[in-house]
């Protein structure tokens, strides 16, 4: 719960099922009713009655996910903070509020057959419909990104779903792609980052702008 307290509560779990680690509830608390995150499924008792129980289980599965639950409680740890807020920090706004999660629902726009077969450049004038095709060439790309990227309204982009030569499709797998080539700076730079992989380790890098530290 999001309360200035170094410690986590006990509550009674009145029915079942149990609710696993990441899983939010709401509780009571004083005189008030909050939104809580289960983090250990051991301190939910069914009978002792000396403990307040449970007003709901707001979720079947969990909102957090278990490596999400432990890095919150290590951010807890390393930053001196109480759990619960951390956890409170780490909830989209709505499951703040004991909302149920939205589905987002992404589309994706991809080039068709016909698409392909068309050069940007004939389009004359046409230019945020020349864009999207000159992105969509390279990838699919989500709707968002897509108008993002091209600067085209979702008018332009429904433009040319109506002339066949972009279509809505599912998210596509992308397969990893190869980095950029690096520098022997850069270079020297991911080794020593990579040779620290795998536990807790600070590093800076240092370079001027434009010296491919992003890279």
């Amino acid at each position: 719960m999001p309360v200035p307290l170094r410690r986590v509560f006990a509550y009674r779990l009145a029915s079942a099922p149990r609710p696993e680690p990441g899983a939010r509830v709401r509780v009571p608390f004083g005189r008030q009713s909050k939104v809580g995150v289960v983090v250990d499924p051991s301190l939910l008792a069914q009978t002792d009655h000396e403990l307040k129980a449970i007003e709901e289980v707001l979720d079947e599965h969990p909102v957090l996910d278990p490596h999400l639950v432990e890095f919150c409680r290590w951010l807890a740890s390393y930053y001196h903070h109480p759990l619960g807020e951390v956890l409170h920090a780490a909830l989209p706004t709505r499951l703040r509020r004991s909302e149920a999660p939205a589905v987002a629902r992404l589309r994706w726009y991809a080039l068709t057959e016909a698409g392909r077969a068309i050069d940007p450049k004939s389009l004359g004038r046409a230019r945020r419909q020349q864009a999207v095709l000159r992105v969509l060439q390279d990838a699919p790309l989500e709707a968002a990104a897509l108008r993002a990227t091209s600067g085209a309204p979702a008018a332009v982009v429904q433009a040319l779903v109506e002339r066949g030569w972009i279509e809505a499709v599912g998210r596509p797998d992308h397969a990893a792609q190869p980095g950029p080539p690096l520098n022997d700076d850069q270079r020297a730079a991911v080794a020593a980052i990579t040779a620290d992989a795998g536990h807790f380790h600070v590093s800076l890098l240092h370079g001027v702008t434009g010296s491919g530290k992003t890279e």
